[in-house]
């Protein structure tokens, strides 16, 4: 399901899209951490504001990834894809 304000995540005045030119994916589950690159992923900057940090050339996976993370309860693999 979506979350309740899905509709305004999206908006201009919550979201900012800012290029940049590595994003890097820390994920770290006891003393085990793994990094990765990636090209896309989302960030609370605020209480309701956030921001979509995205590389040039980027993947859509990872782009769907972010936005699912965003606007929906729980983001699942077949959720990020873009059709």
């Amino acid at each position: 399901p979506m979350e309740a304000n899905a509709s305004t995540i999206l908006d201009d005045k919550h979201l900012d899209v800012i290029q940049v030119n590595t994003v890097k994916a820390v994920y770290s589950l006891g003393k085990s951490v793994n990094k990765q690159n990636v090209t896309c992923c989302a960030i609370a900057t605020g209480r309701k504001k956030n921001a979509i940090y995205v590389t040039d050339p980027f993947d859509w996976f990872d782009v769907g990834s972010a936005i699912g993370g965003l606007i929906l309860q729980r983001c699942q693999l077949e959720d990020s894809f873009f059709f």
